[in-house]
Formats: structure tokens, sequence, C-alpha cells
């Protein structure tokens, strides 16, 4: 059920409900991203997963998950990963057993592509030559574009570098 083609799958058939589809992560939910790195969100990720999702019967279920407040939350409703009626709708979990290891695996790892999606989305999007590129190659598309209209999303500023880690995306 973890596999990347399945979690691509259940993306695209996410976009196309109007209402999970409307769901977009804001400037702010960006920048706290840009601040906390990645890997941490992916820990927060686990954290709200465990206490408010994987038990058998969670607290207030159906209402758990707030609608803003942190990015893993909107990816929450965007992914159908916010109570476990939309679990069991969109991914098949029943309700009335705690989640497995397997399952917060699957459900974090959602949240996470589409987090991820969010974030590249913006730069090919609003201008493909601006993927990735360095300081002189963007100069050269804004010489070539005669403005600096397109926002230049560079994703180095998500992952954050821990003592003794590579700068890169952490591991599943």
């Amino acid at each position: 059920i973890s596999t990347n083609k399945t979690i691509s799958q259940k993306l695209i058939s996410l976009k196309r409900s109007r209402f999970r589809s409307k769901f977009k992560l804001t400037r702010k939910d960006r920048d706290y991203i840009a601040t906390k790195g990645l890997q941490t969100i992916r820990e927060h990720a686990f954290q709200f997963v465990y206490s408010r999702i994987a038990p058998d019967f969670p607290k207030n279920d159906g209402k758990q998950t707030p609608m803003r407040g942190h990015p893993v939350f909107i990816a929450q409703h965007a992914t159908a990963t916010c109570c476990r009626g939309c679990i069991k709708k969109w991914h098949g979990i029943e309700k009335g057993r705690a989640l497995n290891v397997k399952d917060v695996d699957f459900i974090v790892a959602l949240i996470m592509d589409w987090i991820e999606e969010q974030l590249t989305g913006d730069l090919i999007s609003l201008h493909p030559d601006s993927y990735m590129q360095g300081p002189d190659e963007r100069q050269d598309i804004e010489k070539r574009n005669g403005s600096k209209n397109f926002h230049i999303f560079d994703l180095s500023n998500y992952y954050r570098v821990s003592e003794g880690a590579t700068l890169g995306k952490a591991s599943n």
C-alpha cells in the first residue's frame, strides 16, 4: 500500500475532488516549512497522526484536525487523512482499529508528498526555466524575460542539515 506509485495515484485521484483540490499551502505555511525544514514537518506529521488519528477510536473523530494553523493540517484535509471517516472512504483503512506502522507510514508519506508537490508546483507552473537554477542562470532568465515578475522557488530552503547529515530529502 505504501509504494510511490500508489501515493502518486492517490494524489491524482484526490486532485479530482472539488473539495480536496481547494486546499493549498499559504505563504505563511511555506515560510514555516522553510524555517523548520521538511524533516521537522515530517516529524510533526508523525506526531499528529499518532496522537489524533491512529487510535482505534480517536477523540472527536471527524473534528480533530483543524482547518488551518499548521501545514500538516492543510495537507491532511487535502489528502483525506484528517479523520478516520475520510481515511476509510478514500484509502480503505477500516475504522475501529488502531492504525499500524504500515498505515501510519503510508499516511505520512502521502501528506509529505502532497506538501512537497505544493512546494515544487510553484516553480513548474510559474516559470519552467526557474527550476533549481543557480544565481547566474536566474539572472540570464530574468534578462531574457525582461523582468523579475516570476517566482523562483529554491527547495534548498526546505531541507535542513542536522549534525552529521547530508543535504537532501529525508529517506522514507
